[in-house]
């Protein structure tokens, strides 16, 4: 009975939401990282994907990216700029904020 006590005074809702949502952050995040070389620059293994690998599917067969540099830099920016977003959202709207008073 101690150790169960003990388990639920350690592993609290906040603590234990906090640590999962950094855990699957962490994957995302060097995912994304590992597409730029330095400010504004993609590495060349992320312009490759988008001209050799990524395909538009549309009737007719797969056609490939018309300017594959810029489909890469625009998904990426969107990548980091939706993950700020969803960040934000999260400290903005997290659950110590009660709004049903």
């Amino acid at each position: 009975m101690f150790a169960i006590g003990m388990v639920r005074s350690i592993a609290q809702p906040d603590i234990v939401q906090f640590v999962l949502r950094i855990a699957l952050a962490v994957p995302f995040w060097k995912s994304g990282i590992l597409k730029w070389t330095g400010f504004l620059h993609l590495s060349d293994t992320a312009v490759t994907l988008f001209t050799d690998e990524f395909m538009i599917h549309l009737p007719g067969g797969p056609y490939p990216f018309p300017a594959p540099t810029v489909f890469a830099f625009l998904s990426d920016r969107a990548r980091s700029c939706f993950r700020s977003c969803l960040f934000l959202a999260w400290l903005l709207a997290s659950r110590h904020w009660d709004f049903s008073s």
